[in-house]
């Protein structure tokens, strides 16, 4: 990535496009950008988020860690829809 002033989403799809190609692991796509490795993990794991939750994690208003939590609840129609119970099982 030699572009300078990439946005948060281009960037991020820059790395997700270089780990889709089966010699670019993230520690290499880390050393050949000179960025860390955990952000480029991050930004991977962003990559790969519903399109509804990644914007929110791009403006910095979910952490990777909140937006894993609603991917986990995301096929739940119940929970969705806020009817469970604390008493539910």
């Amino acid at each position: 990535m030699h572009r300078k002033n990439l946005t948060s989403e281009e960037e991020v799809g820059a790395y997700a496009q270089l780990e889709a190609f089966p010699e670019w692991s993230v520690e290499r796509i880390a050393r050949r950008t000179g960025r860390p490795t955990p952000v480029v993990r991050d930004a991977i794991a962003t990559a790969r988020l519903a399109d509804e939750v990644r914007p929110h994690v791009l403006a910095g208003s979910l952490t990777l860690d909140q937006a894993g939590l609603l991917e986990e609840w995301r096929d739940d129609d119940k929970a969705r829809s806020g009817s469970c119970s604390m008493t539910e099982r």
